[in-house]
């Protein structure tokens, strides 16, 4: 019977070191499947916030494309404005040239006229003012 006993004993003490090497061995497994898990799932995450920075990216350089849009709309704009008031200032100084042409023919004349009149009564003859060789002195 000792034999016998000792028989279940080595046994049971087998079956308990398979349970023992099995409970022990779990944990490394279970170790193992929740890395391969957390790796899947890092990866997972990288690839969203790749493309979430894609996105982020697209938004950006659309916002800027808008923005320098913008920004040559409102330079033409003021280039439009400059250019029409360019142009109007020069329309009115054209207009405004033969009128100050004549008034300073006018001005040059009365001094003309007045000493015309106090030389011819001398003998002598006034400049014409209208006579190239004196609008080249002038």
């Amino acid at each position: 019977m000792n034999a016998e006993k000792w028989k279940k004993f080595e046994l049971h003490n087998s079956k308990i070191q398979e349970s023992l090497a099995a409970v022990e061995s779990a944990p490394v497994e279970t170790k193992k499947q929740y890395d391969l898990m957390l790796e899947s799932k890092q990866l997972e995450l990288r690839k969203h916030l790749k493309e979430i920075s894609q996105m982020n990216d697209q938004v950006i350089d659309d916002i800027r494309r808008k923005f320098d849009t913008e920004k040559l709309m409102i330079v033409n704009q003021e280039k439009q404005k400059t250019d029409q008031l360019v142009e109007e200032m020069e329309t009115s100084c054209d207009n405004k040239l033969p009128e100050r042409k004549e008034e300073s023919r006018k001005f040059l004349l009365r001094p003309q006229d007045e000493f015309s009149s106090l030389v011819y009564k001398g003998g002598t003859r006034p400049p014409n003012i209208d006579d190239p060789a004196f609008q080249r002195d002038i």
